[in-house]
């Protein structure tokens, strides 16, 4: 299962288009309400949405994410960049079998992946600035058959996290130049495969301040949270428009739902739905009456 609260999003967006299609009289203009699929499994979800032309023809997006992190009514909006980017790689390094006893007639596959999944968290720690929030995570390693052989040939794969285009760039080079060097190091090969993922997601500083503005006349300041930014990914960057991705409360630290998302214990409370649905029909309708942003 996925755990990351897509049946409450989808219901926002249903509770959405519902209320503005009561109100269509007290507005000109098109809402195009659409249930965004796979947005962490690119490039499903992307191309989907543009192989049916969603995009055409609007000039803002509003998105809206349920973060356990916050108390249910309370909503958290920052201009610009609010995600990471989500690239992966998959690399094999290889080596050459032997028998266990006699590791010096063989190239050791699982000490040259042993070496590059300790010397790559170094990329991050010494050669990029905290600021940056990069991560580099190892999710899955596929190596070895027996306890008593040299192991010919292990895949490592993971994925790499960054809020700044520059650095993305920069730190997916640095990832292949390390495994390649690591390997020759060990009188091995590696083939490095990357993938390209989403890019993150940069808020529009008028759409922030239209949505922080909403949210304090409905709800009073205590309702509005501006330091946090997101750890996760996911492609609504494509849409390169004037853009709001905020987050909403998921009653986090009640019973049955401490915990976070993509966990099989996470869950998200009904009681949002209602508050979330308001800011985000507000938001549309003000944007409607005065397209301009600031």
């Amino acid at each position: 299962m996925h755990a990351c609260g897509h049946d409450i999003h989808a219901s926002v967006a249903l509770g959405t288009a519902l209320a503005l299609h009561r109100q269509r009289n007290r507005f000109s203009g098109r809402v195009r309400v659409f249930f965004h699929p796979a947005e962490e499994a690119e490039p499903v979800g992307r191309r989907s949405i543009l192989s049916q032309n969603l995009l055409d023809g609007f000039d803002h997006a509003i998105g809206i994410h349920i973060n356990p992190n916050l108390p249910v009514g309370v909503f958290n909006a920052i201009p610009g960049a609010v995600t990471k980017s989500a690239d992966q790689f998959s690399i094999t390094f290889i080596g050459e079998m032997a028998h266990g006893a006699m590791p010096h007639k063989g190239v050791d596959a699982i000490a040259i992946a042993a070496a590059f999944i300790c010397e790559v968290q170094k990329v991050v720690s010494r050669e990029f600035p905290a600021r940056d929030a990069t991560v580099i995570t190892i999710g899955k390693i596929r190596s070895g058959e027996a306890a008593n052989i040299i192991c010919p040939e292990v895949t490592v794969e993971g994925t790499i996290r960054t809020r700044t285009r520059e650095r993305r760039q920069m730190i997916n080079e640095r990832v292949a130049e390390l495994a390649h060097g690591l390997a020759a190091l060990h009188h091995g090969r590696a083939r490095v495969d990357q993938i390209s993922g989403e890019p993150a997601v940069v808020n529009d500083p008028g759409l922030v301040a239209r949505f922080q503005r909403i949210v304090v006349e409905a709800e009073g300041e205590a309702a509005l949270s501006t330091d946090q930014q997101e750890e996760g990914s996911d492609d609504s960057a494509i849409i390169r428009r004037r853009c709001l991705r905020s987050t909403s409360g998921s009653a986090a630290g009640r019973p049955g739902n401490e915990w976070f998302l993509h966990t099989p214990t996470f869950g998200a409370s009904d009681d949002l739905l209602a508050p979330t649905t308001d800011a985000v029909v507000r938001l549309c309708l003000d944007v409607l009456d005065d397209p301009a942003t600031g």
